[in-house]
């Protein structure tokens, strides 16, 4: 990776950021730690705070972390999703949790992580961030989960449910015949829970999962 942090230091220097320091400041990177990056006696870590000013200026993660593809990203394949301050379960205290989610930040990325058939889907969709276990080993704590908005039962899979007011994220099974409503964790310590009858009234779809952001990568359902 440090190669390649030195080539976009050069690169910059060329656009007359012709210090360490000014490359640093640019970018957050400490400074004052540079030789030891460049001798290998210390690791550069890739904080949030880089990655945002990475991304702002068009550079592509991806190419910094692995070489693969090219320095900047294609901007015509950039997708950029509102993300909102809501963490998957957590008390929201009412029935209209998806009213009152609050933007926090917008994130960007390369829409060729995902399948080419999945792009033009990608502009529906919003992020809201998952909380706890009980989702693993398919959804992590702190995972970005991107779903399409949707107020109705489709066919079997991951969705963001509103049960009482809590915002869940859960493998929804649906039998029409007994009525029923079923959501299960993928962590087998969590037990299912089902719902029927009356109790259905406080269960209502916010939307379909279609997609997790891990830390370093990303999966679609």
């Amino acid at each position: 990776m440090i190669s390649r942090i030195l080539q976009l230091q050069e690169y910059y220097k060329n656009k007359g950021i012709n210090t360490i320091r000014a490359f640093c400041d640019k970018f957050g990177i400490d400074n004052t730690n540079w030789s030891k990056y460049i001798n290998g006696k210390k690791i550069l870590y890739l904080t949030e705070d880089i990655i945002q000013k990475l991304q702002a200026e068009g550079i592509s993660v991806e190419w910094i972390r692995t070489g693969n593809g090219s320095m900047f990203y294609n901007t015509q394949n950039i997708v950029s999703l509102p993300v909102y301050n809501i963490r998957a379960t957590c008390g929201l205290g009412g029935a209209n949790c998806d009213e009152i989610f609050e933007l926090i930040e917008n994130v960007s990325f390369d829409s060729k992580l995902f399948p080419a058939s999945f792009k033009s889907e990608l502009e529906k969709c919003k992020i809201v961030i998952a909380s706890g276990r009980s989702m693993e080993s398919e959804i992590f704590d702190g995972d970005y989960v991107l779903y399409q908005p949707q107020d109705f039962w489709s066919k079997e899979g991951i969705y963001i449910i509103n049960v009482g007011g809590d915002l869940m994220i859960k493998t929804v099974l649906y039998d029409k015949v007994k009525g029923q409503l079923t959501l299960i964790s993928k962590n087998a310590i969590y037990p299912a829970q089902t719902y029927s009858g009356q109790e259905l009234d406080k269960v209502r779809m916010v939307g379909k999962v279609v997609a997790v952001l891990h830390k370093y990568d990303c999966k679609t359902m």
